[in-house]
């Protein structure tokens, strides 16, 4: 422990105002609302199969990171002397394995393991680097968080890969998947765990939705595209701030909440866009 924090003095001796705001906005790029967008702009505007194939990868690291943190209960470096914490609201439950991390390399190598394309594997490579640093460098996370996290996101993403090309029936592959990982929640039902779940359930239940009422058609013209991703974004952003207004902060409430932003942006909101075409 006190190796890794020398690590973390050392990273932090070069701080400076600028390098401060530079990864505060790389770990942003972590974040579950700039994945939530980026997660949105793919399923209704470049490609909807990849979007799906995505949101399964991202949610089943998400969910299974906060499932090891609640397993192995691992205090962060914040507090300790010498260590300077920025973006402390960030850092929500235990410390190991770092979700920052994770979902950068699970994004990314999902990305680049669906795609295939050069220069993807090599931001694939340097966006869980760069993110891993900046949890470092903001003193929120020990370097074996970080590391394991970031093999983590890189595991999950080639299994679900695999298991996505070979399950026909997406559907029951989904909730096999989310059944596998609710044992989880008897090592500690921390928040973060149960807002996942409670994200992946909905992804299930929006899936179900477009696949049996919906349907919608993403070979429209590229205006009209951008246009469902807009008005997408105002959705979920509308039905956010109305379910954070009406529901209690507790976990249960934190579980629902995010269950039903996901349905009703990725599931109801869809059926909008026939009415648009």
């Amino acid at each position: 422990m006190e190796f890794e924090l020398e690590i973390l003095r050392a990273i932090q001796s070069i701080s400076n105002g600028f390098l401060d705001i530079l990864f505060e906005g790389i770990s942003f790029l972590a974040e579950k609302y700039f994945i939530m967008v980026l997660l949105m702009l793919i399923y209704w505007v470049i490609d909807k199969k990849f979007g799906e194939y995505l949101a399964y990868s991202v949610l089943t690291g998400m969910t299974l990171n906060n499932g090891l943190k609640s397993l192995f209960d691992m205090p962060r470096p914040i507090g300790e002397e010498g260590i300077r914490t920025l973006r402390e609201e960030t850092a929500t439950g235990q410390s190991f394995p770092s979700g920052h991390s994770q979902a950068s390399a699970s994004l990314s190598w999902s990305i680049a393991g669906y795609i295939k394309k050069r220069w993807m594997y090599i931001v694939a490579i340097i966006y869980p680097i760069l993110v891993a640093f900046s949890r470092m460098y903001l003193g929120v996370h020990y370097p074996k968080d970080v590391v394991v996290g970031v093999i983590e996101g890189i595991a999950v993403s080639y299994l679900c890969l695999w298991l996505f090309n070979k399950v026909k029936n997406r559907l029951v592959l989904y909730c096999v998947t989310l059944a596998a990982l609710l044992p989880f929640c008897f090592a500690g039902m921390n928040d973060d765990f149960v807002k996942a779940c409670g994200m992946y359930l909905g992804f299930i239940v929006a899936v179900f939705i477009d696949k049996k009422f919906i349907n919608y058609d993403i070979k429209v013209r590229y205006s009209m595209r951008f246009l469902r991703f807009g008005l997408g974004l105002a959705v979920m952003a509308a039905t956010y701030g109305l379910l954070k207004l009406i529901m209690p902060d507790a976990l249960f409430f934190d579980s629902l909440r995010y269950f039903l932003l996901i349905v009703i942006v990725l599931g109801c909101f869809p059926i909008t866009f026939k009415w648009l075409k």
